[in-house]
């Protein structure tokens, strides 16, 4: 939302088509005001990247996060291609409208298209807490018990360094 206000600030601090020629914009322009507004539209976008990225990624699952990611860099590749394509047929200060009206409809359609709903099995979180530190530590001792176990029954026989008998160092090492 902040950073639809923020490009709408920018358009309203500018000339633009919809009003009649020659019409003061509703906000007034400074170069102050300009740089703020673009400020913190930049700030609202970068934040808003990473989690319109994972988004994409619940919204498509069980399609890989990297399809959801290369459908979401077609759309702004063809996104920006149409706006490239319109500066030439439109005039010079639609672009301003063009872009604040895109951002309030990808908020509005995000804010009442989507719904939230965890679409990822719950085994993927139980698989993600398998591979847990304590999971590890534990598999380790494990590990170790099951090598002490089979000394005693090898008679204790172990190699210079401590392992058991046909062991090597690097299979003990966590």
């Amino acid at each position: 939302g902040i950073c639809v206000f923020a490009t709408a600030a920018f358009t309203l601090q500018l000339p633009c088509s919809l009003l009649p020629a020659g019409a003061v914009p509703p906000l007034p322009r400074s170069q102050a005001g300009l740089l703020l507004s673009l400020v913190v539209a930049g700030f609202a976008q970068g934040l808003t990247t990473p989690l319109v990225y994972e988004l994409a990624a619940e919204l498509l699952y069980p399609v890989k996060e990297g399809m959801s990611a290369g459908i979401l860099v077609l759309l702004l590749n063809a996104s920006c291609a149409l706006l490239i394509v319109g500066n030439d047929l439109l005039p010079p200060d639609a672009m301003n409208e063009i872009m604040t009206a895109t951002a309030a409809a990808c908020f509005i359609a995000v804010g009442l298209g989507v719904r939230e709903e965890y679409r990822r099995p719950v085994d993927a979180v139980a698989k993600r807490a398998s591979r847990s530190v304590p999971a590890q530590v534990a598999a380790r001792d494990a590990r170790h018990e099951a090598v002490a176990a089979g000394e005693e029954e090898a008679g204790g026989e172990t190699l210079s360094g401590g392992a058991p008998s046909g062991l090597t160092h690097d299979t003990l090492s966590v």
